[in-house]
């Protein structure tokens, strides 16, 4: 028996980070419904690469990641008719995944509130780029943007910032947005329910926090060459620094109690003889 088999889960979030919440979810043994659009689906259906068997037309490989494990069905929840079977549906499911703008599902008559006049006890679960509340609420925003307000570009005096090589602040609010499920499935009453904000932006800023606890206490960063550095550091604080070695690139890291193993002529093939080296506490390490 799958831990969360039962549960009834209605996916109607597009992109990323709501799919991958309600993925995680059927991951789990959830039954996930995904709801698209009859008028183009959702978007992530058109990312490359897409498959050139005419048979998966427009069907991407990251559609399929983050849709595995759900059955799906076409409906326009923006029509009276498709609203009142998104209700019907409701009243059957125990979560509601979201991505739209905030005041979106208020517009349609289909908000928390209704949803929950429909099935008591019900969870929704509203992904967007800065939460349902607060002064940036109406704001647009890409992954670019969200990691550079949030302190995840970094980069060199000598260079542009640069930005992680995939949008994985998206990915981390899907999951955030499965814990919040669960804690709301497990703390929920019969008669309440919940409605879970999560902000992308939120997610990126605690993400960033050992950054931000530094600038808390006044203890600046910079960079100097591959590492970096600021006042107030400390002898155990770890340094991690790229180096060039004879197959490849190696981490080394300050302080750590780690092994060495390098790829040398002649070097004994069991790893026993002078190939591995112990590195000792205090020392440089890999």
């Amino acid at each position: 028996m799958s831990a969360l088999q039962g549960l009834r889960v209605l996916d109607i979030s597009s992109g990323i980070a709501g799919p991958f919440c309600a993925r995680l979810l059927a991951d789990a043994g959830a039954d996930v419904i995904k709801i698209e659009d009859p008028r183009g689906g959702d978007a992530t259906r058109r990312e490359n690469p897409i498959f050139a068997d005419h048979r998966l037309e427009d069907i991407s490989a990251l559609f399929i990641y983050l849709n595995q494990n759900k059955r799906g069905v076409s409906l326009n929840i923006e029509s009276v008719t498709g609203r009142e079977i998104l209700k019907q549906m409701a009243e059957k499911s125990d979560v509601v995944v979201e991505s739209f703008a905030p005041g979106t599902l208020e517009r349609l008559g289909v908000s928390h509130g209704e949803l929950r006049r429909i099935r008591p006890g019900i969870v929704l679960i509203s992904i967007t780029d800065f939460g349902q509340t607060g002064p940036y609420r109406d704001y647009k925003a890409t992954h670019l943007t969200l990691s550079a307000l949030g302190g995840w570009q970094q980069g060199e005096a000598t260079r542009e910032p640069i930005q992680a090589g995939f949008p994985v602040l998206y990915y981390m609010a899907g999951l955030w947005g499965a814990i919040g499920a669960l804690a709301a499935l497990r703390g929920s009453h019969q008669d309440e329910g919940q409605h879970v904000d999560i902000s992308v932006m939120d997610v990126c800023l605690n993400a960033n926090t050992p950054t931000k606890v530094r600038e808390l206490f006044g203890l600046s960063w910079k960079r100097e060459g591959q590492r970096w550095v600021g006042g107030g550091e400390q002898p155990n604080s770890p340094a991690l620094a790229r180096r060039a070695c004879l197959d490849g690139h190696g981490g080394r890291a300050r302080r750590r109690r780690a092994f060495l193993q390098c790829t040398q002529e002649g070097a004994d093939p069991a790893g026993t003889g002078s190939a591995r080296q112990r590195m000792g506490e205090g020392q440089d390490a890999v």
